[in-house]
C-alpha cells in the first residue's frame, strides 16, 4: 500500500461517516471514482439503508464523470401506496404485510393510514391499495374519518388515472356488514378511479379472505405500469425523503381462531335465573389451560360449540347416508357431512331455508 492510499484508508476511518466507498479490488496508479454506499453494518434499517444508497447514488450521478466512464443508472421501481383505516388494528396489520411482501417482489411500497393521505394527493397517483373495517353501523374508523369527510364532498374530482382496490373487514354480526369499504369502493369508482381486483369482504376471520385478495391483487399488478408519476403520498418520490419506518416485525402464526378453535372443557354450567323463568341465563367457567391465552373482563370471547355426535348419528340414519357423503358448509368449503353436522351448522332449529345440499 503506497503513501496516498494509506493516507485515503485513514481519513475513511477517522471521518465518522456511516458510509464508506466501493473501490476496485485490483488497485491502478489512475483511480476511477466509485459508488458511496451504506454499509450493512451501519445503524439503518433495510429501508432507511436503501433509501440513503439510492440518494448517494443519484447525488453521485449528478457530478460529471471522467471521460470513458459509464455511470452507473438506478432502474425506477414501480410505486405503490398502501392505505389503512383501522381502529382496532387488524387492517393496519394486514397492510404492513402487503407493503412487505410488495418489497420484496420490487415494488416501491409505502404505507399509511388513510387520515395522512388527502383526495388531491390521491388523484396524482397510479395506484392505491386499501385495507379498512368498518365502525359501529357502516361509519368509517377513526383514522379515516377526515379522509372520507373530504373525499365524500369532492364533487369535481377526477381519478380516472387511478388504479385500486380495496379489502374491507368487518362483522356480519353488524346490519351494516363491511359497510365503509363498500362504500369507499363505490365512491372511488364513482370518481373515475378504475378497480383492478374486486373486493373482498371479510368476516372476523379474516386470513383467508386477505390472502385471496393479496394474491389477486399481485396477479392484476403484473398488467400495470407503475414507474415514474407523483411522488408517495406519504412523502417518498421524485428525490423527496420517505417515511423511515422502522423494520416490519415478523408475521406471527395465526394461533387459535374460529378455523382453529381451542378445544376448551366446561369447569362450570351454573343457571342464574330462577324458577319458572321463561329465561335460561347462566354462568359459565371454562379453562384455557395450556392454550396459552389470557383472559380479561371486557375481552371478547367466541365460543365454537359442536353438535350431539348421536344427534348427528340419527340424522344420517334418517336420511340413509353414511356420513362421508360431500356437501359446502357456509363458506363454501367441502366437506363430509357428518363434519358439517357436528361443527358448521344448527341442528336443533326448524331451518328457515335449505342449508346444504349432498352431491
Amino acid at each position: 500500500m503506497n503513501e496516498d492510499e494509506c493516507r485515503n484508508e485513514a481519513t475513511t476511518r477517522n471521518s465518522g461517516l456511516p458510509f464508506a466507498r466501493r473501490d476496485n479490488p485490483i488497485r491502478k496508479m489512475s483511480q476511477q471514482p466509485s459508488i458511496p454506499f451504506i454499509p450493512d453494518n451501519a445503524p439503518f434499517t433495510p429501508s432507511q439503508r436503501a433509501w440513503l444508497n439510492g440518494f448517494l447514488a443519484g447525488m453521485f450521478c449528478q457530478t460529471a464523470a471522467p471521460a470513458g466512464v459509464a455511470l452507473p443508472t438506478v432502474a425506477a421501481k414501480p410505486k405503490l401506496n398502501v392505505l389503512f383505516g383501522s381502529q382496532s388494528g387488524n387492517a393496519e396489520s394486514i397492510a404492513k404485510r402487503l407493503a412487505k411482501e410488495a418489497k420484496k417482489q420490487g415494488y416501491d411500497a409505502t404505507i399509511a393510514a388513510l387520515e395522512k393521505a388527502t383526495p388531491a394527493a390521491l388523484a396524482q397517483e397510479k395506484c392505491a391499495l386499501i385495507v379498512t373495517s368498518t365502525w359501529g353501523e357502516g361509519d368509517p374508523p377513526d383514522n379515516a374519518l377526515k379522509f372520507w369527510e373530504e373525499l365524500n364532498a369532492e364533487n369535481d374530482l377526477k381519478l380516472a388515472g387511478l388504479n385500486y382496490s380495496v379489502l374491507a373487514l368487518g362483522d356480519t354480526n353488524y346490519q351494516h356488514f363491511c359497510g365503509f369499504g363498500k362504500t369507499l369502493d363505490n365512491r372511488l369508482e364513482a370518481l373515475g378511479a378504475k378497480r383492478i381486483f374486486e373486493r373482498v369482504d371479510c368476516n372476523v376471520d379474516f386470513e383467508a379472505g386477505a390472502a385471496r385478495w393479496q394474491n389477486g391483487i399481485f396477479e392484476a399488478l403484473k398488467n400495470l405500469d407503475l414507474v415514474g408519476g407523483a411522488p408517495n403520498l406519504n412523502g417518498s418520490g421524485n428525490g423527496a425523503a420517505p417515511l423511515l419506518e422502522p423494520e416490519l416485525p415478523k408475521a406471527k402464526p395465526a394461533g387459535y381462531s374460529r378455523k382453529n378453535p381451542f378445544s376448551a372443557r366446561l369447569l362450570v354450567s351454573r343457571k342464574l335465573t330462577g324458577e319458572g323463568s321463561e329465561k335460561d341465563t347462566r354462568h359459565y367457567e371454562i379453562s384455557l389451560q395450556g392454550s396459552g391465552l389470557t383472559y380479561e373482563a371486557g375481552d371478547a370471547l367466541g365460543i365454537m360449540p359442536t353438535n350431539s355426535p348421536e344427534l348427528v348419528d340419527e340424522i344420517l340414519k334418517a336420511l340413509a347416508y353414511d356420513g362421508e357423503e360431500e356437501v359446502s358448509n357456509p363458506e363454501g368449503e367441502k366437506m363430509p357431512i357428518r363434519l358439517a353436522l357436528l361443527q358448521e351448522y344448527q341442528i336443533r332449529a326448524p331451518a328457515g331455508r335449505a342449508f346444504l345440499c349432498v352431491r
